[in-house]
């Protein structure tokens, strides 16, 4: 005979989101973001990996900024905001963090270790700022000059490939509907779209699975979840944008 009290993981995962859905219900959770950055794709893939509810507003960037970003936003007037019943949150990671600590429900963004959490904290820090740091060149050169650029790049997404495996059990990462973490999110948000990113920008390769086929199985298994698949932009746009702002990064650089 069936048992239909028994509780799978996923079942409980859904109670205690359930639980608090209906504990903040009253609460108004805004996120200003503009869809084509890396900062807004990890704040949206949170959202969504805990089945949080909240009003979306994109900012062109590339035009006029809204007087609401202005008003969340006067130091650095930039996306992400998070704007949690009227108070702006800036600052990507430590929006994360806050998600992480005000919605309690799975997945866990950070381990309740000090020592593993600072380990994740130094590796996703090293992620957002020098390994996508090191592919904006990309878009603004060309011939020998981005050929030097991508080797750069190469050279960060290895030092990742290398030094972030000891993190995870079995030298595999352990990803599913309650198992993602603030480095899962950080690696996401820079190559969860890269072959978006690779055609966008003239078919550069940027993550090839031979060269780094750790990294590469990393993203693929985030890309099965149901919440990166929401939280993904849509390729054909992406493509788009992306070329429109090479063409438009070059063509200042040229005239300056």
């Amino acid at each position: 005979m069936l048992n239909t009290k028994s509780s799978s993981p996923e079942r409980k995962r859904k109670r205690d989101q359930e639980k608090m859905g209906e504990k903040k219900e009253k609460e108004s959770l805004k996120l200003l973001g503009c869809w084509s950055t890396h900062e807004t794709f990890k704040i949206t893939l949170a959202l969504h990996a805990k089945a949080i509810s909240h009003e979306y507003i994109d900012e062109d960037l590339l035009g006029e900024k809204s007087d609401l970003l202005l008003k969340m936003n006067p130091v650095n007037q930039t996306v992400p905001v998070l704007i949690h019943n009227e108070t702006p949150l800036l600052d990507s990671l430590v929006i994360l963090e806050y998600i992480d600590d005000t919605w309690t429900q799975t997945p866990k963004f950070l381990p309740d270790d000090p020592l593993k959490k600072a380990r994740l904290r130094f590796w996703g820090r090293f992620i957002g700022n020098e390994l996508l740091g090191s592919m904006h060149p990309l878009a603004l050169t060309t011939g020998v000059e981005q050929e030097k650029a991508l080797q750069k790049y190469y050279a960060k997404l290895q030092t990742v490939e290398d030094g972030v495996k000891n993190l995870f059990e079995g030298g595999k990462p352990l990803i599913d509907d309650n198992n993602l973490s603030l480095l899962d999110i950080q690696i996401w948000s820079v190559l969860g779209s890269y072959k978006s990113f690779e055609e966008g920008l003239g078919g550069l390769k940027l993550l090839d699975p031979l060269k780094f086929p750790f990294i590469h199985s990393w993203i693929s298994a985030i890309n099965e979840l149901d919440a990166a698949k929401k939280a993904m932009p849509d390729h054909s746009a992406m493509v788009s944008f992306l070329k429109y702002y090479v063409e438009l990064m070059r063509a200042k650089l040229a005239s300056s």
